[in-house]
C-alpha cells in the first residue's frame, strides 16, 4: 500500500486574501507580528518598497484593532489593506507570501503570472520579480502566461544586468478530424 504522503505537493499554495478577517491580509501581518517581529517588518518593507515603490507605506500593527494601516505618502492620509485596488492587494499577497517562505534557495513558480491584473500592475509585477531577482542571487522565479503581452514586461531576450532570462513560446496545433 502506498503511503499518503508519497504524492507531488507544492511546498506552498497560495490563493488572494479572503473575504473575511481571517484569510485576510491584516491576519497574516498579525501573525507575523506575533510570531516573529523582523519579518513582520520585513515584509512591510518589501511591500512599501516593491509595491508601492515608497508613494505608499504600511505603518506598524495597529494591535488595538488588528489591522496593518496603509499611509499615502504624498498627503499622509491613512486606508486600511483591504481598501487597496484588487491588483494592488494581489501584488501585496505576493510579495508577502514569497518574503515569508524565502530560505537559502527559493524558486517561486507562478501560474498565469498576469492573471486579473490591468496593464499598469503586469508592469509593475515585472519590476518587482526583477528588482528582487537582482537583490536575492538565490531566488528564482517561473512564470507561465498564456497572454504574450507579459513578455513585453518581462522581456526575455533582452540583456539587462544581474538577470539570467529565459523563454519559450508554445503555440499548440490542434486539428478536428470529422
Amino acid at each position: 500500500m502506498k503511503p499518503p504522503t508519497l504524492t507531488y505537493m507544492p511546498a506552498r499554495r497560495f490563493d488572494t486574501d479572503g473575504g473575511d478577517w481571517s484569510a485576510s491580509l491584516d491576519n497574516l501581518f498579525v501573525w507575523f507580528g506575533w510570531i516573529d517581529r523582523k519579518l513582520e517588518e520585513r515584509c512591510r518593507s518589501l511591500v512599501s518598497r516593491l509595491v508601492f515603490r515608497d508613494r505608499k507605506r504600511l505603518l506598524p500593527i495597529d494591535r488595538q484593532n488588528l489591522f496593518v494601516p496603509v499611509e499615502i505618502q504624498e498627503d499622509g492620509t491613512r486606508h486600511r489593506l483591504h481598501q487597496l485596488s484588487s491588483g494592488e492587494r494581489q501584488l501585496v499577497q505576493l510579495v508577502v507570501r514569497i518574503a515569508s517562505h524565502m530560505s537559502g534557495s527559493t524558486i517561486v513558480l507562478i501560474d498565469e503570472v498576469e492573471q486579473h491584473l490591468h496593464t499598469v500592475l503586469q508592469r509593475r509585477l515585472a519590476g518587482i520579480i526583477k528588482d528582487w531577482a537582482r537583490e536575492h542571487e538565490s531566488l528564482s522565479f517561473f512564470m507561465t502566461s498564456h497572454q504574450k503581452e507579459i513578455f513585453r514586461f518581462i522581456n526575455p531576450f533582452l540583456d539587462e544586468p544581474g538577470l539570467s532570462k529565459g523563454a519559450a513560446l508554445v503555440k499548440p496545433r490542434f486539428r478536428v478530424k470529422r
